[in-house]
């Protein structure tokens, strides 16, 4: 069956990373705050458990990019998203309110950290991962006529006819 956790409130911090969404639901009482920590997501069952706090969700993130993908480090990891059912809303956070903040990291800068909430919140849709195993699904990048990409994307995506 399935098991309930439930925090009065709950931060995440940097480089930290948090594993749920096996028989588990989250329910946050107060405030939740992802502050460029990374929640890992397992899918069960066609869905993830949703995260749900009950006043604010703040998602902190930050500019650093993974040097093995070229693209932003990951805030929320959707792992075995192969498995997720199709052409279906999937929530991964619920709250009151969500907030969007992109911060800083020492030694680096940045052209515009003043963005607008919209904004933000296009910027943090980036720092989503869609995951098959260990192949991210979501940045799959062909190069012209290399057979390279066009066999690694098939193994992110599953399928067997582009490997």
């Amino acid at each position: 069956g399935k098991t309930g956790l439930c925090l009065n409130n709950l931060t995440l911090n940097s480089n930290a990373s948090m594993d749920y969404g096996k028989d588990l639901d989250l329910t946050i009482q107060g405030h939740s705050t992802n502050n460029q920590g990374r929640m890992n997501l397992f899918v069960q069952d066609g869905r993830v458990a949703t995260l749900n706090a009950g006043h604010q969700a703040s998602m902190i993130f930050n500019n650093l990019v993974d040097s093995t993908t070229g693209f932003y480090k990951p805030l929320i990891k959707i792992n075995n998203a192969q498995n997720l059912t199709k052409n279906k809303e999937h929530v991964l956070v619920r709250a009151r309110n969500i907030d969007y903040n992109l911060v800083g990291v020492q030694g680096a800068s940045y052209d515009n950290i003043f963005a607008s909430n919209t904004n933000l919140q296009e910027q943090f849709k980036e720092r989503l991962a869609l995951y098959n195993n260990n192949n991210r699904m979501d940045i799959c990048v062909v190069r012209k006529n290399n057979l390279n990409d066009i066999k690694a994307c098939g193994m992110a995506i599953g399928n067997q006819a582009m490997c």
